[in-house]
């Protein structure tokens, strides 16, 4: 499907397109803002994921975790899902300040 150019008639002058601009800059801004917040939220919820799975749990955790029907992580799927959860995180927080300049 083609798309069609956007054009943009000036009759008001200078202060309908800064107006303009604005709203496009508007709109970039908030959706830079919502998937950093995702972002955020993804990587904490990844990072809170982990540590209640930890392999670092106390016994009463692990017993717990067990009965539950829970389980506990690997050492090593335990430390790639902490590393991803930072990861996620830090990148949400620079889409958040790439949004706010």
């Amino acid at each position: 499907m083609a798309q069609t150019p956007l054009t943009v008639t000036i009759t008001g002058g200078l202060n309908r397109l800064i107006l303009l601009s604005f709203r496009k800059k508007n709109s970039n801004m908030k959706s830079g803002l919502i998937r950093g917040l995702v972002l955020v939220l993804v990587g904490g919820f990844v990072i809170y994921w982990a540590i209640t799975h930890s392999p670092k749990a106390g016994l009463g955790q692990i017993i717990n975790n067990e009965l539950s029907g829970s389980y506990t992580m690997s050492s090593g799927s335990y430390y790639a899902s902490l590393i991803a959860g930072a990861i996620l995180g830090l990148l949400g927080l620079l889409r958040v300040y790439k949004s706010m300049k």
